[in-house]
């Protein structure tokens, strides 16, 4: 059985992304399963990268229950991440590599459409792109401030290094998939910046005469682009002539805005004051003590007693002197697994790998890289040096670019043609952006390995 994990994004919900679910579920038929995750509604993704990236542990986990109970484990995991739900889908496969799942369930695809690597912090270059970094960490709550590289994890830098850093288990668990795509929308997405969502500093799309510098990848796929190079002659004359939709809609939402002025002012504000008050909830204050607690809770898995526990999929017991963490659901307190039965799949539940300064930045993470976590250690062995000050957002970028350029990503180029909803149309939101369709036909079709190539390819490496 395959299983393939969708998560949407921001302020989301699985309706979201319901038409490539539709396709996926046409594609895989009987034997994969399609989990589109519903644990992370609305504003519970405001309660941060880190809570709802547990939640979407918590949810793989007893989805896998529940296909072994009915006789089809899964042999086989691929994630699709839509906008933030790529960065929740990075952060839950770390977890479950550190638990060693990866060990049984061979990880496959990695896919993330439109989904900000580099956070949503855009250089400063006059009054609108300040207000944008200011609105968007402040209206998003915690998640907001995560994605503006404002936030400081227990090691003193925000959490999207701590997703990036090659010797951590969340690269190691990237490291393992057979295949990693980005989907990337080249313009028109207000949400998420090119470059973003491709891990790349430099755009090679020019602001103008755009037409007539790129090319299309497969004519049968409209949408997915390439930037024009010289040996390829000139543009495709029907690239130049695609309509481009949403300009109606637009000019309508335009004038909206103008004649409704004061309410739109009013929604603006009500928003910064959701945010801010959101951040302030109960659960969500609680959300910044989350790594924390989970990383006292590991930090005595290396002792040798602890190497010989195997922690189950099967339910959920109090560990003797272990902290309990928050629970990322209910507001109550999550118990910590403690050592299971031999059919459990884990193993170490460390976050770092052996080799953490990055030697083996290359290889495939495996169960010999996991080593048990503590805060202590990582100071000392300085694993976040060469990383600039936490002030320098472009430098940081910089970092993360660098460090994400270890992976064998594919990046993919989509033009959806729409000038006012890329950040919507590229999934189909709604039925408003079918003629954009192609883009995750395309996905389907030609970004995603299957698992008997897998065992091919594994075959012929083996002979």
């Amino acid at each position: 059985m395959h299983l393939i994990v969708l998560q949407h994004g921001v302020w989301g919900n699985p309706s979201n992304v319901k038409y490539l679910s539709k396709l996926l579920i046409e594609r895989f038929g009987n034997k994969g399963f399609v989990l589109n995750f519903s644990g992370n509604l609305k504003f519970a993704t405001y309660d941060g990268i880190d809570i709802c990236g547990e939640r979407l542990f918590q949810g793989v986990k007893s989805t896998h229950d529940n296909l072994v109970h009915q006789g089809t484990p899964p042999t086989h995991i691929s994630f699709i991440g839509y906008s933030m739900g790529g960065l929740i889908t990075r952060y839950a496969a770390g977890r479950l590599f550190s638990e060693g799942y990866f060990d049984q369930v061979t990880p496959l695809n990695f896919i993330t459409i439109a989904t900000p690597h580099l956070g949503s912090w855009r250089q400063p270059k006059g009054a609108t792109t300040r207000l944008v970094n200011v609105v968007t960490s402040a209206a998003l709550s915690r998640t907001g401030v995560q994605l503006c590289l404002g936030d400081l994890t227990p090691w003193g830098v925000p959490l999207l290094c701590v997703l990036s850093h090659p010797g951590l288990n969340f690269m190691a668990a990237m490291r393992g998939f057979k295949n990693i795509v980005a989907m990337a929308n080249v313009r028109y997405d207000r949400m998420v910046t090119f470059c973003s969502a491709a891990m790349q500093l430099e755009d090679p799309y020019p602001p103008h005469g755009f037409e007539r510098a790129v090319a299309l990848v497969d004519p049968a796929y409209m949408s997915i682009v390439y930037p024009l190079r010289h040996e390829d002659g000139p543009a495709d004359p029907s690239l130049v002539g695609r309509p481009l939709h949403g300009r109606f809609l637009l000019v309508v939402l335009a004038l909206l805005a103008v004649i409704l002025f004061p309410l739109v002012l009013l929604m603006a504000v009500l928003l910064l004051l959701h945010g801010r008050l959101h951040s302030r909830r109960p659960e969500t204050t609680a959300g910044d003590a989350v790594l924390e607690n989970l990383y006292a809770s590991w930090s005595g898995s290396g002792s040798a007693a602890a190497d010989k526990q195997r922690p189950s999929l099967q339910g959920r017991e109090v560990a003797q002197g272990r902290p309990p963490a928050f629970d990322l659901e209910s507001g109550l307190q999550l118990r910590a697994v403690a050592s299971g039965t031999a059919g459990g799949y884990g193993g170490s539940g460390g976050l770092v790998t052996s080799n953490f300064v990055g030697a083996n930045a290359g290889a495939r993470g495996g169960p010999e890289d996991r080593v048990p976590l503590h805060t202590d250690h990582l100071r000392q062995q300085q694993l976040f040096g060469d990383l600039p000050h936490v002030t320098d957002k472009r430098g940081l970028q910089e970092w993360l670019v660098a460090q994400l350029a270890t992976l064998p990503v594919r990046k993919v180029h989509v033009d959806t043609c729409n000038v006012f909803h890329a950040h919507s149309a590229i999934v189909v939101w709604n039925r408003l952006f079918l003629h954009c369709r192609d883009a995750m036909q395309y996905l389907v079709d030609q970004c995603m390995v299957q698992p008997e190539d897998a065992r091919r390819t594994t075959s012929k490496e083996s002979d």
